[in-house]
């Protein structure tokens, strides 16, 4: 068998052990779910009767009124809204508790297309230069801490020798670990405003699209429903083919232009 077929038979390999694993992760949690209801239905007649009378307006609610009604209690903040989803902005980028692409799509949701690409870049922005500035002042020592191995061994040689263009590259392509670059980003000797600007460009285009698709499902347009199943179309590609994507972007970070530092 030649090395071609050797490498065709191992991607459709790896690619049907994701998809065993996805199938397995999903009947999981299907499982999950229905223990989480008998659990419930066994507890329910210890709640107090407030909780009981808002889970069943919530289940006597149709989804088109319970997104709503959603939006509508985070939009009852008032100006606090805004100050609460982009500190979360930042949490997300130095904690990871929820990746940025769902936090993205919430902003679209809840202030709009416009708004919520702009309340996500804020916050995107913020807790970039953070990150960024943990890794220059503290250095390797505590970004150990922050960043698993596998990502530090993984992105040492951009550490050492990476200029801005593969930084760009690394926060341009949806899958790369992007928070967790932007601590590596600090321990290189590139200047923080120029990683920062090439963070924040890199980034844009996809937020954009993941608030324009959290603002159709709001209006319900098709371009926003069109959009939305197109991103999760596109993020499952991604997850099959994340080896292939990695390679593709080595391949620009041996042969990328000089820094322009």
């Amino acid at each position: 068998m030649s090395s071609a077929q050797n490498g065709s038979s191992f991607f459709h390999r790896r690619v049907l052990k994701k998809l065993r694993a996805l199938l397995i992760v999903t009947a999981f949690g299907f499982l999950l779910m229905g223990a989480f209801l008998v659990l419930f239905q066994l507890v329910r007649p210890f709640l107090p009767e407030e909780i009981l009378a808002r889970l069943d307006l919530l289940r006597n609610t149709g989804w088109r009124e319970s997104k709503f009604l959603i939006r509508d209690r985070f939009l009852s903040l008032g100006p606090r809204g805004p100050v609460f989803f982009i500190a979360f902005q930042v949490l997300q980028v130095l904690i990871a508790p929820i990746p940025g692409q769902i936090a993205g799509l919430i902003g679209g949701f809840v202030f709009g297309f416009g708004r919520g690409l702009l309340y996500t870049m804020t916050g995107l922005a913020a807790g970039s230069i953070l990150a960024m500035l943990i890794g220059r002042l503290f250095g390797k020592k505590v970004v150990r801490r922050l960043v698993s191995p596998s990502i530090l061994e993984r992105f040492d040689r951009v550490i050492a020798e990476g200029g801005l263009f593969s930084f760009f590259m690394i926060f341009l392509l949806p899958a790369m670990p992007d928070d967790a670059v932007c601590f590596l980003a600090g321990l290189t000797r590139l200047r923080l405003a120029a990683l920062w600007g090439v963070c924040l460009l890199g980034r844009l285009p996809g937020m954009a699209v993941l608030s324009f698709a959290g603002a159709g499902l709001v209006t319900g347009s098709i371009a926003g429903f069109f959009v939305f199943g197109a991103a999760m179309l596109l993020a499952l590609t991604i997850w099959l083919l994340k080896e292939e994507i990695e390679g593709f972007a080595k391949k620009f970070l041996r042969n990328e232009p000089p820094s322009a530092e």
